[in-house]
């Protein structure tokens, strides 16, 4: 029973740990692109393209790249996606048209290579897609454009290094930052709960009653999440409990309603005998 109940537990945890990792993932994705797209105009089928094609390239890039958001595929992916803003956005002068025209087929050219390295994380129908890409380019191309006019400067393409050279590590830096909890101010009692936690290790026992209409639950702590904050208790076959974030837990603590329980180590026939005749004791006393 202990061996089957550790090895759900096991299987608990990574699931857990993979839940988090892809809700990073996503999130981490989902942020990119919007940074990429920041201050631009973006067409609604490029708009849709970058949010369900290349968000999906993204996640799936961190999940599966060692280095995650610092690996050469994540970096080739975000220049793909800087080119194809730039080559979409209207023009505005004759000027920048002009621009577009001459640096279009080589821009074309880098994303369908883009397009062709990263088909290994997902995505298969390439060729409508640049297809799609390519009828809008023309089609800004075609655009009238008013003339004289103060107009939009339009900056140059980031050329798409396949080589990825090394990059800052400030944007993964701002990612993780932008995970973490919002700094509260705690009672003594809470802030006492807090640095305890940080001293709990993994299979400590608590006790933990929520609410007033329920017995106390028996749960263990399985696994703590640094990304999160959250601390997964699992019951005593190992199956997931509760969820709950540092400072639920701590507030519990401080409130009474979830306390550490700490290990007896007397031998197990002793706990037993004492059990037994606090029993027995109370049996006498019990009136007839």
């Amino acid at each position: 029973m202990e061996n089957k109940s550790t090895a759900i537990e096991k299987r608990t945890k990574q699931a857990a740990a993979g839940k988090e990792k892809l809700g990073l993932a996503r999130k981490h994705a989902a942020t990119t692109i919007g940074k990429c797209r920041d201050g631009h105009t973006v067409p609604a089928p490029i708009t849709k393209l970058l949010d369900d094609v290349w968000q999906e390239k993204l996640t799936f890039i961190y999940l599966r790249e060692p280095e995650a958001g610092e690996s050469d595929s994540w970096k080739l992916a975000v220049q793909a996606i800087e080119a194809i803003i730039w080559s979409v956005e209207p023009r505005t002068s004759v000027a920048a048209q002009a621009e577009l025209r001459e640096k279009l087929p080589e821009v074309q050219k880098q994303i369908a290579q883009a397009f062709e390295t990263l088909s290994v994380y997902g995505g298969s129908d390439n060729d409508s897609q640049l297809a799609m890409i390519r009828d809008i380019q023309e089609a800004i191309l075609r655009e009238p454009v008013v003339e004289p006019g103060t107009s939009k400067q339009v900056g140059k393409p980031v050329p798409l290094d396949f080589r990825a050279p090394a990059a800052a590590k400030e944007d993964m830096a701002e990612a993780a930052n932008s995970i973490e909890p919002a700094s509260e101010q705690h009672s003594p009692e809470t802030e006492a709960a807090l640095s305890e936690l940080k001293t709990v290790a993994f299979g400590t026992w608590f006790s933990i009653q929520e609410n007033d209409d329920e017995l106390p639950e028996r749960v263990k702590l399985s696994w703590y999440s640094g990304m999160s904050g959250n601390y997964m208790f699992v019951d005593n076959m190992g199956m997931k409990a509760k969820v709950r974030k540092h400072a639920e837990l701590a507030s519990l603590m401080a409130s009474g309603k979830a306390r550490i329980i700490h290990a007896d180590h007397r031998p197990l026939v002793r706990r037993a005998l004492e059990a037994i005749r606090r029993m027995l004791g109370n049996e006498e006393r019990a009136p007839a």
